[in-house]
């Protein structure tokens, strides 16, 4: 079984770290994929997950994946 497979990942941040992760903060993700071809049990799986510190300092992960369709319920978690 072929797993899935980092093949990008951007990350753009406007501060390099969160000064006090104890203050408030929000978060959240989203994600698509695709079949490579109809029917394949290979896809491409997309996933963004970003965060605002207190100071409205946003932080964004964007990872891209290609691999089995079995597995992408645990790329969603790892990020």
């Amino acid at each position: 079984m072929n797993p899935l497979r980092e093949t990008a990942r951007y990350d753009y941040f406007d501060a390099e770290e969160i000064i006090d992760d104890m203050l408030e903060f929000t978060f959240g993700y989203f994600f698509s994929g695709r079949r490579q071809v109809p029917f394949s049990e290979v896809i491409y799986l997309s996933v963004v997950i970003w965060a605002m510190d207190y100071q409205e300092n946003l932080f964004i992960r964007i990872c891209r994946y290609s691999g089995m369709k079995t597995l992408w319920k645990e790329k969603i978690t790892e990020q």
